[in-house]
């Protein structure tokens, strides 16, 4: 069996003279969910139309489950891909109901219709909502019945266009968590765009970053978030500050103290530091390193800004239970423990240009 549910090797998509998706190549394995993530207009939903059949590409191949559908002189059109979406409104059928919405999905002409129906209610918690039109339920419910109706068509891979951008951020939480329940239990390959950095956290195996069509990093939520591969993507998965160094026997020397360079060799000039806000602590200090500018309440955390004596901004997340800071108050800062820096120069980790 190929453990590949997609490949796509060099696809690429103009729009006229604006570039959509450049070369982009990645993979996607079996029952694993790949988050696209990326500012508007980086080309996320492209993306998807073009796995989707919906978009040519003009060059490049797309593979789902070991078929081209796509490049070397193929294009096979959406119907017979064995690719199934979910969009951004649901595109319910108003006038049917649950029942007759998923069953649209399920093949005609399988002997196990019936069964097939009923596992994928079950599956999705619409069984004894069968007989509801759209309008007589709730977001969530006309969420589950788009993702129902999907499921239903076994597909290879399900792309899932920002489905949860309609409903209410608690409403948003809950069926994340649902979604991502019910498709790790039914063993579905998907790939999910969102522009929400905290969505892409909880509902990917893997994280790609798209910037202007083109693919700036791929991996862990782990790794996209604590080893970016550009200030691009730090900062774009959330706040991320970056302090001047200087480099004295395999230590970096910043304004919140001292870390160790791994590499034998000698790094080159002008190295900046990472520090995410949960990396930093602060204490009340009339000797201490800068001063705090802001405050803002977060429910059990507080977020702090910090200005050092150097001018540099730092940000600091602290319990809500920890020593309550006043803006104005001098403050030594300090490291947790468990901090592993990240080494940037000139935009990229250091890991990528130390010299030989």
């Amino acid at each position: 069996m190929n453990e590949l549910a997609l490949q796509c090797q060099g696809l690429t998509k103009w729009y006229g003279e604006t570039p959509a998706i450049v070369e982009l190549d990645l993979v996607v394995e079996r029952g694993k969910t790949l988050v696209l993530l990326g500012p508007s207009g980086c080309g996320k939903t492209t993306f998807l139309r073009l796995i989707a059949g919906f978009e040519t590409p003009g060059m490049g191949e797309i593979i789902v489950d070991g078929v081209t559908v796509a490049g070397k002189g193929v294009f096979m059109p959406p119907e017979r891909r064995k690719v199934g979406m979910v969009f951004q409104d649901y595109a319910l059928f108003p006038h049917l109901s649950v029942h007759g919405n998923v069953r649209f999905g399920v093949n005609r002409a399988s002997p196990q219709r019936k069964q097939k129906m009923e596992a994928v209610l079950d599956l999705t918690g619409l069984t004894g909502l069968e007989e509801r039109m759209p309008h007589e339920l709730s977001g969530g419910q006309q969420q589950r019945v788009a993702l129902a109706r999907a499921l239903a068509s076994e597909p290879k891979a399900l792309l899932l266009d920002e489905p949860f951008s309609n409903l209410d951020s608690s409403l948003r939480r809950q069926m994340r968590e649902e979604v991502r329940d019910i498709l790790v239990t039914s063993g579905t390959t998907a790939i999910f765009v969102t522009h929400d950095q905290e969505e892409a956290l909880v509902m990917g195996d893997q994280v790609a970053i798209l910037r202007a069509g083109r693919l700036e990093q791929m991996g862990t939520p782990e790794v996209i978030y604590h080893s970016p591969a550009s200030k691009f993507v730090a900062t774009f998965m959330g706040i991320a500050d970056f302090l001047p160094s200087s480099y004295a026997q395999k230590i970096f020397h910043s304004n919140v103290g001292a870390t160790a360079w791994p590499s034998q060799s000698p790094p080159l000039l002008n190295v900046d530091v990472m520090f995410r806000p949960d990396d930093v602590l602060l204490t009340a200090s009339e000797q201490g390193a800068g001063h705090i500018v802001s405050r803002t309440f977060q429910g059990a955390y507080f977020m702090y800004e910090v200005i050092l004596d150097s001018g540099d901004p730092l940000h600091c997340r602290q319990s809500y239970s920890n020593q309550k800071l006043p803006v104005g108050a001098r403050v030594d800062v300090g490291l947790h423990s468990a901090y592993q820096p990240s080494y940037f120069s000139e935009g990229r980790p250091l890991s990528d240009a130390v010299t030989t």
